[in-house]
């Protein structure tokens, strides 16, 4: 499956995968998940499919459906781990990108975002919002995930 970062931010879409991909989608074209998670003696489907630094979380109230994508940035330098069955076409930002490197990829893209939230008690985040994609930092400013949801 090819994949490129820019497609993720402005339309929500991982790879090949629609919008909103059932759980059947996600294992016919990633494989099986390396974990799972999400589950309890009271809930045995599990919630989250996890491929290396990328999540695909499903809700309780329509359990074969995807809600949310998360790529989690790895907090030492080293490139996103991807699910094994994708090959990238671009994904072009630094290992470690601040919230000045990701403001700096939006603006050279032209994807719009809306402005950077800081609120007491959150980390600083920015949302495009044609899509919906999340770029959340720690406190120092640095990326720490990407979210896509409904």
């Amino acid at each position: 499956m090819r994949l490129a970062l820019r497609t993720f931010i402005e339309t929500g879409r991982f790879g090949e995968l629609p919008r909103h991909p059932t759980r059947t989608q996600i294992v016919q074209a990633l494989g099986a998940p390396e974990r799972v998670g999400g589950v309890s003696r009271r809930h045995r489907s599990p919630t989250i499919h996890r491929y290396g630094d990328v999540e695909f979380h499903f809700s309780r109230a329509a359990p074969d459906v995807c809600v949310r994508v998360y790529v989690e940035w790895p907090e030492w330098d080293r490139a996103v781990r991807l699910p094994a069955r994708c090959e990238l076409t671009e994904w072009d930002l630094p290992s470690r990108p601040t919230i000045q490197d990701v403001e700096s990829y939006l603006s050279e893209r032209s994807i719009a975002s809306d402005a950077l939230r800081r609120h007491p008690g959150l980390p600083p985040s920015l949302t495009v919002p044609t899509s919906g994609a999340t770029f959340i930092f720690d406190d120092g400013g640095t990326l720490s995930s990407i979210s896509v949801g409904a």
